[in-house]
């Protein structure tokens, strides 16, 4: 894809959002710094480290708010099905079937309630109703 931005952007602080085909966007919010060399109209490849995890702008705690968009839409990347990409080397297969099972139990146990929910009484947030609020891996994984 291609970076169409690169920097501060206010609440998501550190921030890199980047063009792809098929009119697709996904951007990469609260970095704790932006890879070396990607700015504006730099390709990035699949692989790319392009920025690094932190809890810039507005964040609770250090975490990644990814999205994607279509046509300017939010969609659910959960259930998109992906290009295949290259397999994982034979000797990483059970590292890798590991990991891929504890972050899926993780995910199917991340669910939007009420708990994980909170109002922000903020004027700048009030076209927001709700703020996801991060809590550590670990309690969830429990």
């Amino acid at each position: 894809g291609k970076v169409v931005y690169s920097g501060w952007k206010g609440n998501y602080g550190k921030y890199i959002k980047i063009r792809h085909a098929q009119n697709y966007t996904t951007t990469y919010g609260h970095l704790s710094r932006i890879g070396k060399g990607i700015g504006t109209r730099k390709e990035v490849k699949q692989g790319e480290i392009i920025g690094y995890v932190g809890s810039t702008g507005l964040s609770t705690g250090p975490h990644l708010d990814f999205r994607i968009t279509r046509n300017g839409r939010y969609v659910n990347f959960v259930k998109m099905d992906f290009p295949r990409a290259e397999p994982v080397d034979p000797k990483y297969s059970k590292q890798f079937e590991r990991t891929k099972k504890e972050y899926t139990t993780c995910l199917k146990k991340l669910k939007e309630s009420k708990e994980n929910l909170m109002r922000f009484p903020d004027k700048r947030q009030a076209r927001r109703k709700y703020w996801f609020i991060p809590f550590p891996l670990d309690r969830i994984i429990r």
